[in-house]
């Protein structure tokens, strides 16, 4: 840009002006950024003479000078006068200042190339005049300082590393931010082998369970009883050979007990015998549950106490897959992927179960999966169909009127500890979540052969046996069929770090592998850069301590697993101490230091009637919460996570509660109907955006909360950054980045974390989903920033910097 015959180049916050020879500054002093806007004042001017001088050699000059910040503390004007003079050598003089205009004082000194400074002439020799030359020098040196200090050590590099394989500064941000911070992954990155998606979720989960298999596999490292028994059961499940010596004896045993798999039995099945409320029962206390969920959760109406939850859905055959997947024609890829794969494990069972003599009969398999498929279509459509927002508070007896051909009580004092039996015979209310669906699957059931209802919830708890590696390695591989067409997100993993997975799940030691996790990998400097993150945000009121890492032993102590168990065995001692707490939770008042959602992996979700303070303790990403790193990578990538699931608070669901978290009409006529109009803003907003490559649009309507969440979080978490900005200073830049503010750096990072690669069918798969997808809620939350577009002065008009009236804001 050309103004008045100079050329001007921006540098952070410092401006250098070139005019012919002379390169012009401002010496800025540390505070001048509590006043941004203060006008720089020439005081005079400097002759700065030399050769050349790089950034590096200035800035070791300083060093080795040992100038102080301190000794600059004035704004004025300096002017570097190139005049090609021979190498190594740079000569200083000052004209005069504002103050004393016709007085000449300074003095002519060459510095060396080994830094040393020797004085040729002087015109003043006063004490006063020498004294003040350091500070003439650090003059010149600070701004180069200040403009290109650049972070040093392990945590600036490996940010150095994966910021520039994934930015690709030839995109303007101001037009495409997602191709910006993320167009590197599309030509640096391959997907990992058997995976249709990476992302930095993803793989950060990958180092994670490489970190826990390491603690896991030490044999030095023995912590608390809950800790050994973790690695005790690790060690278990490793055993594949015992499994497939015994020709899974134990799942076949069990199976025998609920009734039989009629896949497996074929005509040897009796539908006489058939007890829909007992094999129902007998799967939800192996934690397999069937056509709906239960649990113990808060009363919403009263969070100091918790009733039994009854959710009309339960996850559908299989787990990855999305509701739209089940209303595509029968000959999708999807359905066959699903026929395949399903076809593939009940074919390895029943060769284990053949009798001499016996033989597979393929075509009878094949019939039976397709009747239990078009059985979970049916519950698909007919979950789409229903309002979810929708609960009933009612009497236990009444349930029978949703789904009468379930002995509700029967139901639950199956599974319920004896302790409990006299609390369920007094009818006590429950929650029923979408309460339309138990009436749609009551009617569904009329319709569908008993045969086929065994097999489905037959093939759910043979399924549960395949996910938590309880089968030999046979069971462990996926068709290629299936991840090809984008139905599994999981890479092929070995049998340890499948292994690692499943005792760091969330229905099983979840509190013991976040204890483990936290006390080695996340030191306390880490602890208090979260807890000063969290404190900073302004919907926090406080942050909890850290001494839920001792409470695991206390937790788990009336869990018994012997060494001489088996691994299913010891799989089935957990569930049924986590079936047991589960109902002991309705008889005792809430634990509000309840740690449920601290575990390593993954498990993000705030729940809107927890306390807004209580936020995830860990995000599984080494790169992010780090005090090696700069903040505004720490606010940029874990801070705005953790200020999602903060907001989540305050979305279309979390709104409905009050400060308690209570479910309360809380709000005045006006700001709700302002909360209603600004939702309705962002729904249309979402919906008009295409999702890359596609053609199909973002649903607004149904991603509502998680777009409030996203948006919110970079509008807070910016202002906590600035803050810290406030508290802290400028920070140093990293290298390879040095042209970017603190400020941009902090939106890079926002926008880094959401760099993905996936297969074009693992794209289509996620339109449907929860969340937009990854691109867009990139784009999406900084379109409506006028902040970002400040930031990084984008043209009014320009894509990320639309008028006004284009932009939704809900908080």
């Amino acid at each position: 840009m050309a103004r008045n015959g100079f050329r001007t180049a921006q540098y952070g916050k410092v401006r250098i002006r070139k005019k012919g020879e002379f390169y012009i500054l401002p010496v800025v002093e540390r505070s001048r950024r509590d006043n941004p806007d203060r006008d720089a004042v020439a005081y005079g001017e400097i002759g700065f003479k030399f050769a050349f001088l790089s950034v590096g050699e200035i800035v070791a000059l300083r060093r080795k000078l040992n100038f102080t910040p301190k000794c600059a503390r004035f704004h004025e004007f300096l002017e570097l006068h190139v005049l090609g003079q021979r190498a190594g050598q740079a000569r200083v003089k000052r004209a005069g200042t504002a103050r004393e205009s016709s007085s000449k004082f300074g003095g002519d000194a060459l510095i060396s190339s080994d830094g040393s400074i020797k004085e040729r002439r002087r015109l003043h020799s006063s004490a006063a005049m020498r004294s003040l030359f350091p500070l003439l020098v650090v003059s010149v040196l600070l701004p180069y300082s200040l403009a290109y200090r650049v972070g040093e050590g392990v945590g600036f590099e490996n940010a150095a590393s994966f910021l520039k394989d994934a930015v690709d500064k030839s995109v303007d941000p101001c037009e495409d931010f997602y191709n910006f911070t993320c167009g590197g992954w599309e030509v640096n990155r391959k997907l990992t082998p058997g995976r249709t998606k990476d992302s930095w979720m993803w793989l950060n989960g990958d180092v994670v369970i490489k970190q826990f298999r390491a603690l896991l596999e030490d044999p030095t490292r023995y912590g608390s009883r809950a800790m050994n028994m973790m690695k005790t059961i690790y060690r278990k499940c490793l055993d594949s050979d015992v499994l497939a010596r015994s020709k899974n004896a134990e799942l076949r045993a069990k199976i025998d007990d609920f009734g039989g798999f009629p896949v497996i039995l074929g005509s040897q099945w009796d539908e006489a015998n058939f007890d829909f409320t007992k094999l129902l029962a007998d799967v939800a206390y192996a934690e397999s549950e069937v056509l709906f969920c239960t649990m113990a959760e808060q009363d919403e109406r009263n969070v100091t106490k918790q009733m039994l939850n009854i959710k009309g859905k339960c996850s559908y055959v299989m787990f990855e897959t999305h509701d739209a997947t089940y209303v595509k024609p029968d000959n999708s890829k999807e359905m066959e992927a699903i026929r395949k794969f399903m076809v593939h494990k009940i074919t390895l069972l029943k060769g284990d179960n053949l009798k001499e003599g016996e033989e597979i009969d393929h075509e009878m398999i094949k019939k039976d999966v397709e009747d239990m498929l078009q059985f979970e279509i049916k519950l698909a459509v007919a979950y789409n169909s229903v309002d979810k927002s929708k609960n009933s508070v009612m009497k236990l007896s009444n349930v029978t009127t949703l789904l009468p051909q379930l002995n509700w009580l029967a139901f639950f004092q199956a599974q319920a500890p004896q302790s409990v039996h006299a609390h369920l015979n007094s009818d006590p209310e429950v929650v029923v979540e979408a309460p339309e669906m138990l009436k749609k699957t009551s009617e569904i059931l009329e319709t569908v052969p008993k045969r086929t209802v065994a097999n489905y919830v037959m093939w759910k708890y043979f399924k549960s046996w395949i996910m938590k590696k309880q089968l030999d390695e046979r069971y462990d591989q996926v068709d290629l069929d299936y991840t090809a067409i984008g139905m599994n997100r999981f890479p092929q993993r070995s049998r340890p770090d499948n292994c690692v997975a499943v005792v760091n799940h969330r229905n099983f030691l979840k509190h013991v592998g976040s204890a483990i996790y936290v006390r080695e990998y996340f030191p306390a400097a880490s602890k208090a850069a979260l807890s000063k993150m969290v404190d900073g945000l302004p919907s926090n009121s406080a942050t909890r301590t850290w001494r839920w890492t001792t409470r695991c032993s206390t937790n788990y102590k009336d869990v018994v697993v012997k060494e001489d168990d088996s691994y299913p065995e010891m799989i089935q001692r957990v569930q049924q101490w986590d079936m047991k707490r589960k109902f002991e939770k309705i008889l005792e008042p809430t634990d509000f230091e309840d740690f449920r959602i601290q575990r390593a992996f993954r498990q993000r979700r705030l729940h809107p009637v927890q306390k807004p303070s209580f936020v995830p303790r860990w995000i599984p990403d080494p790169t992010r919460l780090r005090p090696q790193i700069p903040g505004y990578m720490n606010y940029g990538g874990a801070g705005h996570v953790i200020g999602h699931e903060m907001t989540h608070g305050f979305d279309t669901k979390g709104a409905l509660h009050d400060k308690f978290g209570n479910k309360a009409n809380w709000w005045d006529a006006e700001t709700k109907k302002q909360f209603e109009e600004r939702s309705e803003c962002m729904k249309k907003q979402y919906s008009g955006y295409e999702v890359p490559k596609t053609g199909k649009f973002v649903n607004g309507e149904s991603t509502i909360s998680e777009n409030i969440a996203d948006n919110g979080a970079v509008k807070e978490t910016f202002r906590a950054y600035q803050k810290y900005l406030e508290e802290n200073g400028e920070e140093p830049r990293i290298p390879g980045f040095e042209e970017y503010t603190n400020e941009q750096m902090f939106f890079i990072a926002f926008g880094h974390f959401y760099c993905n690669k996936m297969t074009m069918q693992q794209t289509l798969n996620e339109v449907g989903a929860a969340h937009t997808p990854d691109a867009l809620r990139s784009i999406g939350p900084l379109r409506n920033s006028p902040e970002f577009a400040k930031t990084f002065n984008c043209p009014a008009g320009s894509y990320m910097n639309p008028p006004d009236d284009e932009r939704c804001h809900v908080w």
